[in-house]
């Protein structure tokens, strides 16, 4: 890593450091002296970036947060309802061996949030607009004909939970849960199911 590297190259060093960090070890048993150390870098460099350790936190939220938001829209873009909706976690799961400490982080990360009132406002902004983005996906199918009538917001609910759940299995379970091969099964089956709605009703 070049000395004088940019800064936002430096608060990418950080943050994969600390999510590393917090993987292994959990947020509040880890300390901003570790996170600099597996950054290959100085105790001021870090508070350079960030104010502290719920900054840092706070920073790799808003990354996270980034990429999903861009990769739905690339997905919606060029492709259909109902085949975003098994890409969008296909992406998601296309690093096999980030899951684990990915799946570490994010549970981390919502046992924090839980605790900090701005955390839980982001996480629940994050809820929000996967749950549009899924729905819409879903409302989308309803109007192609793809689908039977549902309501949409619940389903989407559904499938959040189902995937959060993965995760939380992932991180209590690493080598018991493929969460790619069980997110596609799950959903295979979930659309199966209401594309089957679509054509009793079209029948009856």
């Amino acid at each position: 890593m070049a000395k004088h590297a940019p800064p936002e190259t430096r608060r990418a060093q950080i943050l994969d450091a600390a999510m590393a960090c917090f993987a292994e070890r959990g947020y509040h048993e880890t300390s901003i002296d570790e996170i600099a150390a597996r950054a290959g870098l100085s105790k001021g460099a870090i508070y350079h970036h960030f104010a502290g350790k719920r900054d840092i936190l706070i920073g790799l939220f808003e990354v996270w947060s980034a990429q999903l938001i861009r990769r739905w829209e690339t997905i919606s873009r060029e492709s259909d309802p109902l085949e975003a909706l098994l890409l969008d976690a296909e992406a998601t799961f296309a690093s096999v061996e980030d899951l684990l400490p990915l799946s570490r982080g994010a549970v981390e990360l919502l046992s924090h949030a839980a605790r900090d009132d701005q955390m839980r406002g982001r996480v629940a902004d994050l809820y929000t607009a996967s749950r549009n983005h899924i729905s819409a996906l879903l409302s989308d199918a309803q109007r192609r004909g793809l689908i039977g009538e549902i309501e949409p917001d619940s389903v989407a609910t559904a499938l959040m939970a189902m995937f959060e759940g993965l995760f939380v299995m992932k991180a209590m379970d690493p080598e018991g849960v493929d969460i790619a091969a069980v997110w596609k099964s799950g959903v295979s089956a979930v659309l199966a199911g209401l594309v089957a709605t679509r054509k009793k009703g079209v029948t009856s």
